[in-house]
């Protein structure tokens, strides 16, 4: 009787601890899931928004103005607003041309993390002040100057989705789907894939290609470099026509890796497309499979702010 009874306490202590780790995980699962839930509760997706690293000036620092020949601070708040992380970034501080203006640093390197690796729907921030002095005025009573902050670094575009391929050229009412053309708003990145559209091509009696066009866009602030050109505007080097609005495009339907042409995409009035070709492969049924898209380029924008220089009077 008494080991019946030891027994039934065990198994209900039991009962009671595994009841109470599944909450635990499932608390947790719900955290951090990357989806929605069946409820319509939205969770965290780190693949969605339109920004990557963000930078706004601090308070005060620029103050709107400042006395001749005095000292100030340049403070700024970096962001990686984006999914994922920037490994190499570059700030510069550029001023306006006036003599005796002057700055303690001009350029500062930066690392932020993106969403995906805080698991946050906020990424790494970082303050940076920096001191500079205002120049003597000579035979004026104020004069105005500019502050630009320009932002320089490398980022990726993501976009991991279903998609219905029908390899069959001469069935237009497949049986298993049907393809539809995929549309997409933004996958946390200023590169954002927008929509894929399908195409069979016959090869022969029984072999056909799947061919898909993928629409990307500049849906940020700033202006797309290719990867490693990134850093020429903040470094003060010269950019050639082909280092800006081009990018580099990537994709994979299944594990089979497409051939995408052209290597190197251009932009258009920020909206460009890419065509990727699948090897021939015998024609079957319509069948549902992974797409994974990944785009490549260095992106960069500027921040302004204006400051008045007032003169002392003796």
């Amino acid at each position: 009787m008494l080991i019946e009874m030891k027994n039934t306490l065990l198994i209900k202590g039991k009962g009671i601890f595994v009841s109470l780790s599944f909450i635990f995980i499932l608390i947790l699962i719900l955290l951090f899931s990357g989806c929605v839930s069946d409820s319509g509760v939205s969770i965290f997706n780190p693949y969605s928004g339109t920004e990557g690293v963000e930078v706004d000036f601090i308070k005060n620092a620029p103050p709107n103005f400042v006395f001749e020949d005095s000292a100030f601070h340049i403070g700024f708040q970096l962001e990686n607003k984006g999914a994922l992380n920037v490994e190499k970034g570059i700030i510069t501080i550029g001023l306006s041309d006036i003599n005796g203006l002057s700055v303690e640093k001009r350029t500062i390197n930066f690392a932020l993390k993106g969403k995906k690796d805080r698991r946050s729907i906020y990424g790494e921030k970082k303050y940076e002040i920096v001191e500079a002095k205002a120049p003597k005025l000579e035979g004026k009573a104020q004069s105005e100057f500019l502050i630009n902050i320009i932002t320089c670094y490398q980022y990726s575009t993501l976009l991991q989705t279903n998609i219905c391929i029908n390899p069959d050229p001469f069935n237009p009412k497949p049986e298993n789907c049907n393809p539809t053309p995929l549309q997409f708003s933004s996958q946390g990145s200023p590169v954002a894939v927008k929509m894929v559209e399908q195409s069979v091509i016959p090869v022969s009696e029984k072999q056909s290609k799947i061919m898909l066009t993928i629409y990307f866009e500049n849906v940020g602030n700033g202006f797309v470099t290719l990867k490693d050109s990134y850093h020429k505007i903040c470094n003060n080097l010269p950019l050639k026509v082909q280092d800006v609005d081009y990018l580099e495009i990537s994709a994979k339907l299944g594990y089979e890796d497409l051939t995408c042409s052209p290597k190197k995409a251009v932009l258009k009035d920020g909206k460009g497309y890419v065509t990727c070709y699948s090897k021939p492969a015998d024609i079957q049924p319509s069948y549902k499979t992974s797409l994974y898209v990944k785009i490549d380029f260095g992106y960069f924008y500027s921040k302004s702010r204006n400051v008045l220089i007032y003169k002392v009077f003796d």
